[in-house]
């Protein structure tokens, strides 16, 4: 661990679930086991890549997918809107390519529905009767 490491979390690298310094978590977000050559300012498919042809990569996987997607759905979204996404529409094209449901409250289920070429989501809203 380098000198200026504060703390070490145990199992908490994202991608092979082992310790990870506090430097390592904040600068390139995988432990030095996982990549152990020095990686500063590197993206996520970056990171993903070197990973990679390492043959390391493992959890980081989904990390990379996350982040292209939303690389994607935010020039789908500003070309299509000519505005940027507000944070939490971002937050919620995140939850819908985790295929995670969420709810606005106990009575609305709300899903957004992405087609494959990633052209502008439908809203699909579900009442739940039971709670009605």
């Amino acid at each position: 661990m380098g000198e200026n490491t504060r703390i070490i979390f145990e199992e908490l690298c994202p991608n092979c679930g082992g310790s990870i310094d506090d430097i390592k978590l904040k600068t390139i977000g995988v432990c030095g086991e996982c990549l152990p050559t020095p990686a500063y300012n590197l993206s996520s498919s970056n990171i993903a890549e070197a990973l990679r042809r390492t043959k390391k990569l493992r959890g980081y996987r989904i990390i990379a997918e996350v982040e292209e997607f939303m690389e994607k759905f935010r020039e789908i979204f500003t070309k299509s809107t000519g505005f940027k996404p507000w944070a939490l529409q971002e937050v919620w094209a995140r939850r819908v390519f985790l295929k995670e449901n969420f709810t606005l409250n106990r009575k609305i289920l709300v899903t957004l529905v992405v087609p494959q070429d990633y052209s502008f989501p439908s809203i699909l809203v579900v009442l739940n009767s039971s709670n009605l």
